[in-house]
């Protein structure tokens, strides 16, 4: 087997010329560092996820105010469902980058995707700034470049021949 620049195959010679069997790129460390923490980034998203649709009245009211907790209250079905999708295609999207799955970026999308419309309602559909502050916005914002981010990169690594 020989390997040049990152990617392995099987060289032979025939008729003068080498001829590579098989191409295989490998990730460098960057590519596991990033899925890695794509990885735990998304998980803590589900995590916060499952907090806030098992979380009581009782257990919002001890952290936030009267207000607050009736805006957490009435997010209706969709939206939690958008979250719910967004949260839980984030990690299979991350596992799918850490296997090397071209699948990944379709998952990714379809997290981002579901991401824009929850968003749409958070801040397009509701006073969240005004009852919450400009704090959920700067976290979305992140959320929101972190999850473009992954489409991106998965795209990358798919056109550099890393996911298979």
């Amino acid at each position: 087997a020989g390997k040049a620049g990152g990617i392995s195959g099987t060289v032979r010679e025939g008729r003068g010329h080498i001829l590579v069997d098989t191409l295989d790129p490998k990730p460098g460390f960057g590519f596991w560092l990033i899925g890695t923490v794509a990885l735990l980034w998304n998980l803590l998203g589900f995590m916060l996820y499952l907090m806030q649709v098992t979380a009581t009245p009782e257990t919002l009211a001890s952290a936030y105010s009267a207000e607050q907790v009736e805006m957490l209250l009435a997010v209706p079905a969709w939206a939690t469902a958008m979250t719910a999708i967004a949260t839980t295609a984030g990690v299979l999207g991350s596992i799918l980058l850490l296997l090397r799955r071209t699948l990944a970026t379709l998952v990714f999308v379809v997290s981002l995707l579901a991401l824009v419309v929850q968003d749409v309602y958070t801040f397009g559909m509701t006073s969240t700034i005004e009852v919450f502050g400009k704090v959920p916005a700067i976290i979305q914002a992140i959320v929101l470049t972190t999850a473009v981010f992954l489409v991106w990169y998965s795209r990358h690594s798919r056109a550099r021949g890393i996911l298979r």
